[in-house]
This record gives C-alpha cells, sequence and structure tokens, in this order.
C-alpha cells in the first residue's frame, strides 16, 4: 500500500502529464503571458478548471470604468483595455488596476471601431469624422491620419501588412499599413456596412445594413467577392468567425451560417432588438445589444441554447467581447463592464 500510495503522489506531480491533460482540454485556446509564468502545469489546469467552473455557475466580479459618453467600442488583453466612445475620445486603461492610462482626443464625434496591439491603436470615427487613426499605444499621440473613406468607418480589423475597414459609404477598403495608401476598394454591399473580420488566408467577412441584408466572402488576394449569403430578414450589424462557421446578428435573431455550403445551421432568437455584438469559442458565445434587461447573454455553443444573462449595464449594449477569463462590455450607459471570471 506504501508503495501504491507513493506511485500516486509521484503522478500527482508529474509535470508531463499536468502538461498533457493541459492539451488535451484546452489545445485549442492561446496559453496568455502571465499563464506560462505560473511555471506548474498542476497550477494551469486547477487554475484553467476552476474558471471553466465559473463560467458555468457562473461566479464572476464585475467591475465598472466609465466614459463621458456611450461606449461603442472596446478591445482588450491581459494586461490592457481599449475603449472608443461618442464622447469622441478613446480610453487605454491597465487592466489589473483599472485605472486609465491615457485618454486619446482627434476623432470628431464618434469613436466606432478599434484594435490594438502593444505598440499601437488603429481607430475609426463616425459619420462626421470618416477618418481611420493610428496612436502610439504607449504615449497617446496619433502617429498617422488616413481619410478616403466618404462615410464613418464603422467597423475595421489590420495585421502587420494591412488596414482594412468597412464604412456608410457602402465600402470596404484595403489599406498599406507600411504607406497608410488605398490598395483596393471592395464595393458589392448595397448599404452600410456594419462588421468584417478575415483570416490569415486572405478570407474576408463582412455584413451589411437593412438596405443589404447579406453577409459576403470576399478574396483580399484579388478584391472580388466569392460568396454572396441571404437569409436575415434585416440588416447584419455583427459577425465573427472561426474556420468555416459564421455567426451573424441582426435585428432579434442569431444565425450560424457553414460556409461551405452557404447554408444557415441554427437561428436563435432569444434576442428581440438589435444585435450589435458576438463571439463564440468551442464551448461557449457571448453576444449583446438592445434588450430591455440591457443584459450581455452567454449561450452553451454546443448545445446552441441560452446559458443565462449577465445584467449590470443600465443601457442598451453597444459592444461586447470576450476571452477565457473574462467578458468586456460596452454599453449606452457610458460604462465598460468587465465581468472577470478568474474569482477564486
Amino acid at each position: 500500500m506504501a508503495a501504491l500510495s507513493t506511485e500516486w503522489k509521484r503522478l500527482a506531480e508529474d509535470n508531463s502529464l499536468w502538461r498533457r491533460l493541459c492539451f488535451n482540454r484546452w489545445h485549442k485556446r492561446k496559453t496568455p503571458a502571465f499563464e506560462r509564468q505560473l511555471g506548474s502545469w498542476k497550477q494551469l489546469f486547477m487554475r484553467r478548471a476552476r474558471i471553466d467552473r465559473n463560467w458555468r455557475k457562473p461566479e464572476h466580479r464585475v467591475h465598472t470604468l466609465e466614459h463621458g459618453s456611450a461606449v461603442l467600442c472596446v478591445a482588450f488583453n491581459e494586461n490592457k483595455i481599449v475603449s472608443g466612445s461618442a464622447d469622441e475620445t478613446i480610453k487605454v486603461w491597465d487592466f489589473k488596476t483599472k485605472k486609465c492610462l491615457h485618454t486619446l482626443t482627434g476623432h470628431v464625434y464618434t469613436v466606432k471601431s478599434l484594435q490594438f496591439d502593444d505598440d499601437k491603436i488603429v481607430s475609426g470615427g463616425g459619420t462626421r469624422d470618416k477618418t481611420i487613426k493610428v496612436w502610439d499605444i504607449n504615449t497617446g499621440n496619433c502617429t498617422h491620419t488616413i481619410q478616403g473613406h466618404e462615410g464613418g468607418i464603422f467597423t475595421l480589423q489590420y495585421d502587420a501588412d494591412k488596414i482594412v475597414s468597412g464604412a456608410t459609404d457602402h465600402t470596404i477598403r484595403v489599406w498599406s499599413m507600411r504607406n497608410k495608401k488605398c490598395r483596393a476598394i471592395l464595393e458589392g454591399h448595397s448599404h452600410d456596412v456594419y462588421c468584417l473580420q478575415f483570416d490569415q488566408s486572405g478570407r474576408l467577412v463582412s455584413g451589411a445594413g437593412s438596405g443589404d441584408k447579406t453577409v459576403r466572402v470576399w478574396d483580399l488576394h484579388t478584391a472580388k467577392c466569392v460568396q454572396e449569403i441571404r437569409g436575415h430578414r434585416g440588416g447584419v450589424f455583427c459577425l465573427y468567425f472561426e474556420r468555416n462557421i459564421v455567426v451573424s446578428g441582426s435585428k432579434g435573431e442569431i444565425k450560424v451560417w457553414d460556409l461551405n455550403t452557404g447554408t444557415c445551421q441554427v437561428t436563435l432568437k432569444k434576442h428581440h432588438a438589435f444585435i450589435l455584438g458576438v463571439q463564440f469559442d468551442d464551448t461557449k458565445m457571448v453576444s449583446g445589444g438592445y434588450e430591455e434587461d440591457f443584459a450581455v447573454k452567454v449561450w452553451d455553443w454546443r448545445m446552441m441554447k441560452q446559458s443565462y444573462s449577465l445584467k449590470s449595464h443600465t443601457g442598451n449594449i453597444r459592444c461586447v467581447k470576450f476571452d477565457d477569463n473574462a467578458i468586456v462590455s460596452g454599453a449606452a450607459d457610458k460604462a465598460v463592464k468587465i465581468w472577470d471570471f478568474g474569482v477564486n
């Protein structure tokens, strides 16, 4: 018995065993820097298992950050949160301390879209602004202003090579990250382009407003539309895609599409008005929009049913993002909410 107990203890402390367990359970997820610093795969396994339980219960802590007007876009990682508002500002927050590090001014009226990395923020202004701005995230200084769209920039994404933006002029533009010049204009949508996302292969998916109602797939190498998906009864205000699955939000419904066939797999109707944010991973989906209870909705991705609602906002949800540890949402109540599932 003593020998058996010794062997069990050895296995329980075997770092390579815990590493395999982590890989088998969470191999699709990225490992943030602070988790890599834990050193012990057993510690990492126990931490992630606890966070998964917190998502299911749900058990979380809510933090609130404030703007001077509605919060229209957010992005975050384990170190920073960046938010854009109708108060004409972008705020950079320290994720751990929740302190504002910088307030960036330069856009006119509204900041509708943004993305950031360790060095820069790229943001898009609304219909009175029509510019894309590049900022130094460490100093808060604007380094470039890009003009060319004839409408507000409601959505954008960038990588090391390019910036892709969608606007109320019904076009998508591709800009060189190096010289900030326009490389291509993608035309085909017949209404405001509200959302877009591209992957490393050069496949771009976009959605447009109520005069269009389509999800379109583009080849960024040729600047051509290669697929047009119809089925929404209203405008497409948000989308998210991984591999060959696209989730899109409209008025009162979320649709899940298979890009291989262009067919709708599921339609979810727990929302009652405009859906302005949606994202999914291998276990869950999170969405938000115009609701009477101002709630962020969390869904069981595998079962395709709503798990619960998160209520703390006092205005309509305008944007929502999540990672393994937290949800960050922005709303018309001037607040950024951090729903932290990493609590003990």
